[in-house]
C-alpha cells in the first residue's frame, strides 16, 4: 500500500512538473517560440543560407521541447477520461511512446485517489469464444396436481426432435427471363 502511495504520488509530481514547469522553463530559457511577424520567403531564405551563431539551433530546440510538451499533455488529457471510465484510450497516431507514459504515469496517479481497480481497467479481459449448442433440454411441467406429487424419477421428459427447416422462398423469375431462348441452329450440335 505504501509502495503505490508512493508511486502515485511520484506519478502525479512529474505529471504536474511536465505540464506546469515546462512551458515556464521553455519560455524563460528560450522565449516565446512565436515569431513577432509571419517571415517572408526572403527572410527564411537569408536565416537558413548565412552563417549560424546558434540562434537557428536554438529555435529548432525550442521548437522541439514546445512540441514534446504538446504531444505529452495531448497524451495525459487523452489518457485521464479513457481511464477514469476503465476503458483503453484512442491510439493517436505518432504518439505511441507518450501516450503509454502517459497511460502509466495516469494509472498510477488514479491508483491513489480513485483506487486500484480503476487504474488497471485498461488491461484487455481474456476474449470468449462462443460455444455453439448442440442440443436443447427441457424440462416437462406438471400438467396437474397427481403429478406435482409424483416422485421426480417416475416423470419422463419428452423426447426432442429437431424442428422443420423451411427452405427460403425463392422468388419467381421476371418473366422475360422466365424462358431461355434456344441456340441458333448454326450453334446447336
Amino acid at each position: 500500500m505504501f509502495r503505490r502511495l508512493v508511486t502515485g504520488m511520484l506519478a502525479l509530481l512529474f505529471t504536474v512538473g511536465v505540464i506546469g514547469g515546462a512551458p515556464m522553463l521553455l519560455l524563460r530559457v528560450a522565449g516565446n517560440p512565436l515569431p513577432k511577424h509571419v517571415p517572408t520567403l526572403d527572410e527564411i531564405t537569408q536565416l537558413l543560407l548565412s552563417p549560424d551563431n546558434g540562434t537557428l539551433f536554438m529555435r529548432v530546440l525550442t521548437w522541439i521541447g514546445w512540441l514534446a510538451w504538446a504531444t505529452f499533455t495531448i497524451s495525459v488529457l487523452v489518457e485521464i477520461p479513457a481511464q477514469i471510465r476503465g476503458r483503453r484510450a484512442r491510439r493517436i497516431p505518432g504518439l505511441s511512446v507518450q501516450q503509454k507514459v502517459a497511460g502509466a504515469l495516469v494509472g498510477s496517479m488514479i491508483a491513489i485517489f480513485v483506487g486500484g481497480s480503476v487504474a488497471h481497467a485498461g488491461i484487455a479481459a481474456p476474449v470468449v469464444k462462443p460455444v455453439p449448442v448442440t442440443a436443447l433440454v427441457t424440462a416437462s411441467m406438471p400438467t396437474g396436481p397427481q403429478d406435482w406429487h409424483a416422485p421426480l424419477t417416475t416423470r419422463a421428459a419428452p423426447e426432442l426432435k429437431p424442428a422443420a427447416v423451411a427452405a427460403p422462398a425463392v422468388p419467381a423469375p421476371p418473366p422475360h427471363l422466365a424462358t431461355v431462348p434456344a441456340p441458333p441452329p448454326h450453334l446447336a450440335a
